[in-house]
C-alpha cells in the first residue's frame, strides 16, 4: 500500500493500472464510507476487479482516521472539506487533473465536495 502527506496527514491509497486492453484510459478514484475502508467497500466488493477489467485506473484511498491512513484525536480534523481536500491532494499527488469519483455513503458527499 503506498501513502502520501496531505496537510501533513499520512494518507492510505492503492493506485491499480487497467488489466484489460479497453481503450478508456481514465482514472477513477474510490471513495469509502464511514468507518469502512477501501478493502472493505472496494476490494472485497470486487469493484476494483470490475473496473481494472473495464480499462479503467483505480485509485481508491482510505480516508484519514480509517484503514492505514493516519488517525488523528482532534474531531475538526475529520471535517468534510478536509476528507475532500485529502481526495484532490491525492490527485495531485499522482499528478492526474481529472478522475471520475465513486463514493459510497459517506464517500458520496466527500466526493461531491471534492468537485466544488
Amino acid at each position: 500500500m503506498q501513502s502520501f502527506s496531505s496537510d501533513g496527514v499520512k494518507i492510505a491509497f492503492i493506485d491499480m493500472a487497467p488489466t484489460s486492453d479497453v481503450p478508456k484510459h481514465r482514472t477513477v478514484v474510490l471513495v469509502h464510507g464511514f468507518a469502512s475502508s477501501h478493502v472493505i467497500n472496494w476490494v472485497n466488493t470486487q469493484w476494483t476487479k470490475t473496473l481494472t477489467h473495464a480499462g479503467y485506473r483505480v485509485v481508491a484511498l482510505d480516508d484519514r482516521g480509517h484503514g492505514e491512513s493516519e488517525k488523528l484525536y482532534d474531531k475538526t480534523a475529520y471535517e468534510r472539506d478536509k476528507l475532500a481536500a485529502d481526495v484532490i491532494a491525492l490527485m495531485d499527488h499522482l499528478e492526474n487533473g481529472r478522475a471520475d469519483l465513486l463514493g459510497y455513503s459517506m464517500g458520496s458527499r466527500v466526493s461531491l465536495a471534492a468537485t466544488v
